[in-house]
């Protein structure tokens, strides 16, 4: 049996079908069937989503990022040390993030983690963003961000440096 080939590219709403894709959190399906599109049209966030070459409009994942900024305060003073001297710092925001219920077992999540980082990584490159940034839901889903490298900060967000990013990516490939 020939392996799954994956494709993770941007939201196309005349391709992609929303309807079917189905995750345990509602809000997240709610998002992608009607927010998803009116966002990328106002130019506020890109969902990016997972496909396979063999079912390229069913949706098997997603994920948002947009540009945003965090107040340097809310940053531990280890990383502000490498820093310009500004209120607000630039970061990537890793707005969502959901995998169909039935890609449990699989690498799908991992893929779209992968390329959230590698998006975000080659985002900061033309508009600068010292760290991609999210508000976990939870202390279950902090605990996953967590594995990946992600740290809590007082605000209840959660970070990752670009250099870090970097790194990872650097050792993954």
């Amino acid at each position: 049996m020939p392996e799954t080939q994956y494709v993770i590219v941007p939201l196309d709403p005349r391709r992609h079908d929303r309807e079917s894709f189905i995750c345990e959190e509602l809000e997240l399906n709610e998002y992608l069937k009607k927010r998803a599109r009116k966002e990328a049209e106002a130019k506020t966030s890109t969902c990016f989503v997972i496909t396979t070459e063999s079912a390229p409009s069913s949706i098997l994942g997603y994920y948002t990022l947009s540009n945003a900024s965090i107040a340097s305060t809310d940053l531990p003073q280890k990383f502000l040390k490498r820093l310009p001297r500004y209120e607000r710092i630039p970061v990537t925001l890793l707005g969502r993030i959901a995998r169909d219920v039935g890609t449990k077992g699989t690498d799908v999540g991992k893929m779209l983690m992968m390329s959230a980082l590698e998006q975000s990584l080659k985002a900061s490159k033309s508009a600068g963003s010292a760290a991609l940034v999210l508000d976990p839901k939870n202390d279950k889903v902090a605990s996953i961000y967590k594995s990946w490298g992600f740290e809590r900060l007082e605000n209840k967000q959660m970070f990752l440096p670009m250099k870090d990013i970097e790194k990872f990516i650097e050792v993954a490939t």
